[in-house]
């Protein structure tokens, strides 16, 4: 934290007032170098509130217009893709409990029947999985529940 002296405020002034084409950067960095500390822009600009001074010229640049985030487009591009689109597979019947897990095919439903001493009919559900997901639309809303009673 720097301590604003009385020779800070005096060459503060005198470059915001005389000089108004400087931004507050160049106002912090001349300040810096000449008086031996580190200031930044954003001190200045709140030693400007502070002291009152008035409002430097209107900016120079446009402004944005402020959208409300639920005012903002998402811009979005049409990716032409190199591999065909491929289906997931057809239902199938329970796949039996001698496959290991790792050798199932993705897309189809990983969820395991039975207990696991049952033998047989330990199986793996084998119904299309939903898209990304190790199990099919059944036992996804049953792993659910049963997340929620546990919880």
């Amino acid at each position: 934290m720097t301590v604003w002296t009385a020779d800070m405020l005096v060459a503060f002034r005198d470059l915001y007032n005389q000089q108004p084409e400087l931004s507050f950067r160049k106002i912090a960095a001349g300040m810096s170098s000449a008086f031996g500390v580190t200031l930044t822009s954003n001190a200045c600009i709140g030693k400007a509130h502070r002291l009152g001074l008035p409002q430097r010229g209107p900016r120079t640049g446009p402004r944005k217009p402020y959208l409300h985030p639920k005012e903002r487009v998402i811009k979005m591009k049409r990716v032409k893709l190199d591999a065909p689109i491929t289906l997931p597979p057809t239902p199938r019947e329970p796949v039996p409990f001698t496959a290991l897990i790792y050798d199932l095919e993705q897309g189809i439903c990983h969820w395991p029947s039975g207990t696991l001493y049952d033998r047989p009919p330990f199986f793996y559900c084998g119904e299309v999985a939903v898209l990304g997901r190790p199990c099919c639309y059944e036992h996804m809303k049953r792993s659910v529940s049963n997340w929620a009673k546990a919880s």
